[in-house]
């Protein structure tokens, strides 16, 4: 069972192509891979109502909240601020250039 939910991620999304799908099931995805490396959480799923629109998040997951995910989740600002910090670095070190910041971002239930 699946259930709609709102991922909460500090770091960088990327839109993923179909043809790269199988990439990121099998975890070899060059993003996933860097990731890896450098101590960066990463979640990815299909984001769209109808269809497909594939998202990557790279970066620190702050939580993902819904009926069968997290409830809630608390963190002080300098929690936040110092977990930006670290993650803004990992993401330099691992060639991702991309401006981070703090997605939100509602993921429908799709059956």
């Amino acid at each position: 069972m699946s259930a709609e939910s709102t991922v909460a991620f500090y770091g960088v999304r990327f839109e993923i192509a179909d043809e790269d799908i199988t990439s990121l099931e099998e975890r070899s995805h060059p993003l996933l891979v860097k990731a890896r490396q450098n101590g960066l959480k990463t979640y990815w799923g299909n984001f769209a109502e109808k269809g497909r629109k594939c998202l990557l998040f790279v970066g620190d997951k702050v939580g993902i909240f819904g009926l069968e995910n997290d409830r809630q989740v608390r963190v002080s600002v300098d929690e936040l601020a110092n977990r930006a910090n670290d993650t803004n670095a990992r993401l330099q070190r691992a060639g991702i250039v991309e401006q981070a910041m703090l997605y939100l971002e509602w993921q429908p239930d799709i059956r």
